[in-house]
């Protein structure tokens, strides 16, 4: 609020200093027609008049060439001026024209070139007039030309609207020259002198003049557009141009000569704020640019020298010269050549000047090393790099001991954070890594792409990772460290769980420049954890289990005695049909029970010498029925070369079964269901295999890694327990189980068990 009651004050200031000049300069004009009213005047009036009206003609074609020029800056005022001064002048030029015809043609309408001479002045006055309310204008009139504030875009379209405004400016002229022309509609002047029309459309011009001079008086929104001081003049300047016009009855009146000087003293003035705003002030501030940016340039701790695109050291800021030790005075205007001559390198072998290969190829220059002369005689090695600028080119120069050190330090830096065996990551402010050790490689696994620069979190979402904060830990309400816990996926798929404590690290003033992260691998821990649970519990499980069998086997003898007792007394055959139907399902329970119990504590196994395409064939009859009922086909790839393994011939049906029965639901919802059991020899293992497969729904890599594990499943209704049990079997057996698989494609087990050898069966002998 107090800037802009200065800034009016300031206008009003401005403002007065602007009627006291002008009532000088209206004593100068008023003394000037006097000497030329008395001296020459009489007898020579066309021709003063006449001449007067060329001086203005004069500066209204300059405002207008000016503002034509400039049209490109987009400053929309200085157009309206510029454009409105030339149909200004078209028409002064039509009213002298007209005025010296009227001494060779008396058909001429006597007040035809008055006509013109007020038509002149009321466009001049209208212009003005808008610009004292341009921000109204510019709200409200959107299809002008003049009013439109428009950001023009490139040359061509700036071109295009100049021309356009000038084609318009031009019709317009020509459509009032013809109105006037053959269209008496009003008259100005007669043989008695100015009519009432002429001095009504004065005082319409006064009161434009007056209210625009007011509007301007109490605004500065136009100041930074055009110098609003000498529209100011100019309008106290038409002003009294129009009260002497208003005084002037008859062409050879003295106050029809003093306001054309006011005339003239009015253009000059529009004329100069124009000039002011695109031609001196545009220069001022690009005087002020340069100077700021040779301060800044000087204040950059970094020496630097330009060369224009004529081969010329340009200019030298203060760093280079405290380098080298000569003045930028010495060196501006050099060549290259020149400039070696001065300050010589120490290499002896010539080459193509750094500047001169620069502006012929376009390519930057890095790294380049010379030694130099300094002003002292001393040599200097400096680092340097050059680049292509518009119209030149900028030459770089650093001191190479100051960036050998800083090279140092890093190397140091980096082996320091090598030799530290727990990962290590070091970030700037912006969380962006600015350095990290081989560790920190070695446990993401991905030393396939280079993650400095790269911010943290763009690097934890291309792991497919994610953290959880922990704590915070403060000292005096500054964040010294947190701790994060978090996942992410290596590129093999398998998932690494970490803890992360960030180090914050300050300056000197307590600010946040970076931090320290040291990443901790608890993969092995979260493993260790989850195998204590999950023993916890199945041993719970295993005690249930145990005490569910015992009190149901005590049922169930109760049961089975009970039907062996009717199947004995009764003489029944329906009766007797029924309690074998009860035996036999008591013996089926039982049976179930046992398994329970087997699993909640498995039995030492009962090794034999098994035939695995025997084994299979046994579970033929049972594996069809099943698939039958539940739409599947299934195909028996058996390799016929006999060959044996020492098994317990119950457990390896069961995990067969067991994998069967996964493979059958996995394709509960596929077309052409196909389960594939296939056996095979390795011969340089000595090993069979048995091969379960199936097109079903496939598993997941991330889940793939977690089958096997107690109490993980993808059923709905599964418990986790039935895999866990297959792999414990086959790893007691001395075998493995390999999973293959593809999401929508399916999935294989392969059971690989040792084949028998001579040393397995004298065992069993």
């Amino acid at each position: 609020m107090k800037s802009l009651n200065l800034n009016e004050e300031n206008t009003h200031e401005r403002h007065k200093v602007a009627v006291f000049r002008l009532i000088l300069i209206t004593i100068f004009a008023v003394i000037l027609s006097l000497i030329i009213w008395s001296t020459l005047w009489r007898g020579n009036e066309l021709v003063i008049h006449s001449s007067l009206e060329i001086a203005c003609i004069f500066v209204g074609v300059s405002t207008f060439l000016l503002s034509w020029n400039t049209y490109h800056h987009d400053n929309w005022i200085n157009r309206m001026i510029g454009f409105g001064f030339f149909i200004t002048s078209c028409f002064d030029l039509i009213h002298v024209y007209y005025y010296q015809s009227m001494y060779r043609y008396k058909d001429l309408p006597i007040d035809l070139p008055l006509k013109f001479w007020m038509i002149s002045k009321l466009t001049l006055v209208l212009v003005i007039f808008m610009l004292g309310y341009c921000s109204k204008i510019q709200e409200s009139i959107k299809v002008c030309h003049f009013m439109r504030v428009r950001r023009i875009q490139g040359e061509n379209s700036a071109n295009k609207g100049k021309w356009l405004s000038l084609i318009t400016s031009i019709a317009f002229v020509v459509v009032m020259w013809y109105v006037f022309y053959n269209i008496a509609f009003i008259n100005l002047y007669t043989d008695q002198g100015v009519t009432k029309t002429k001095i009504i459309l004065e005082l319409i011009i006064t009161v434009l003049l007056i209210v625009t001079l007011i509007k301007l008086h109490r605004t500065s929104e136009l100041n930074e557009k055009v110098k609003l001081e000498y529209i100011f003049m100019s309008l106290l300047a038409m002003i009294v141009n129009e009260i002497f016009a208003l005084s002037a009855t008859k062409s050879t009146s003295f106050f029809l000569l003093l306001g054309h000087v006011m005339k003239i003293v009015s253009y000059h003035f529009l004329y100069k704020g124009i000039f002011e705003t695109t031609v001196r002030e545009p220069h001022r501030k690009m005087e002020e640019a340069n100077s700021k940016l040779v301060d800044i340039l000087d204040a950059v701790p970094v020496a630097l020298v330009t060369y224009n695109e004529d081969n010329k050291l340009s200019y030298a800021n203060k760093s280079f010269e405290q380098v080298i030790g000569w003045s930028r005075e010495e060196l501006i205007g050099l060549s290259p050549a020149e400039f070696l001559k001065i300050i010589p390198k120490a290499e002896e072998h010539k080459e193509e000047a750094l500047v001169e290969q620069v502006l012929k190829t376009g390519e930057k220059v890095n790294g380049v090393i010379r030694t130099y002369s300094t002003s002292k005689g001393d040599r200097i090695k400096l680092l340097v790099n050059a680049h292509k600028i518009n119209d030149g080119a900028l030459m770089i120069f650093n001191d190479v001991k100051a960036e050998q050190q800083i090279a140092d330090l890093n190397l140091q830096t980096q082996i320091i954070l090598n030799s530290i065996g727990t990962p290590a990551v070091i970030l700037d402010n912006l969380n962006r890594i600015t350095a990290h050790n081989i560790a920190f490689t070695n446990l993401i696994h991905r030393d396939d792409i280079d993650i400095v620069k790269m911010s943290i979190d763009e690097l934890i979402t291309m792991l497919d990772g994610s953290i959880t904060l922990l704590d915070k830990k403060y000292d005096k309400d500054i964040l010294i460290e947190e701790s994060y816990e978090g996942f992410f996926q290596c590129i093999n798929g398998k998932q690494r769980s970490v803890l992360i404590k960030v180090s914050t690290i300050y300056n000197i003033e307590n600010e946040n420049i970076g931090a320290v992260c040291v990443i901790q691998d608890i993969t092995d821990e979260k493993e260790n954890q989850q195998k204590l649970i999950n023993q916890e519990k199945l041993a719970l499980l295993g005690q249930m289990s145990a005490t569910i069998v015992h009190e149901t086997r005590n049922f169930l003898t109760t049961i089975k005695g009970c039907s062996q007792l009717i199947q004995t007394y009764t003489k029944e055959d329906r009766i007797k049909l029924y309690a074998e139907k009860i035996n036999c399902n008591t013996n089926e329970v039982n049976k179930i029970i046992s398994n329970l119990l087997t699993m909640s504590k498995p039995s030492k196994a009962v090794m034999e010498e098994v035939s695995i395409n025997d084994l299979i064939y046994s579970l033929k009859s049972t594996l069809e029925t099943s698939t039958m009922t539940k739409g599947v086909d299934v195909q028996f790839n058996l390799n016929f070369d006999e060959r044996y393994i020492l098994c317990d011939e119950g457990q390896i049906m069961q995990v067969i079964l067991n994998l069967c029965k996964n493979a059958m639901d996995a394709m509960s919802d596929t077309k052409d269901a196909l389960l594939t059991i296939e056996t095979g020899l390795r011969e340089e293992n000595e090993e069979l295999f048995i091969k379960v497969s199936d097109n079903g729904v496939g598993i997941s890599q991330k889940n793939l890694a977690k089958i096997g594990t107690p109490f993980f499943t993808t059923k709905k209704s599964g418990t986790g327990l039935g895999l866990n049990a297959c792999y414990q079997i086959i790893k007691n057996h001395k075998g493995k189980i390999e999973v293959k698989s593809e999401e929508a494609k399916g999935t294989t087990f392969i059971i690989t068990i040792p084949c028998v050898t001579y040393e397995d069966l004298a065992e069993i002998i």
